[in-house]
């Protein structure tokens, strides 16, 4: 695992071989797109347990 923050460190830095070819912008609009997909992931979690929550309650009330 410290190899692969090595490597992101280095990424992030334009240090790592192969990565000076990137534009900035380029690499800002993949870190945003991780972090929204980060985002939905935790959404979609949220609203599944939402769901159970209320089979669950809806189930208790009858």
């Amino acid at each position: 695992m410290q190899t692969l923050s090595n490597w992101y460190k280095k990424a992030k830095l334009g240090t790592l071989a192969g990565t000076q070819q990137y534009s900035p912008d380029l690499v800002a609009l993949l870190e945003e797109n991780n972090k929204l997909k980060q985002q939905l992931k935790t959404a979609e979690m949220e609203k599944e347990f939402l769901k159970k929550a209320v089979a669950y309650f809806a189930k208790e009330s009858q």
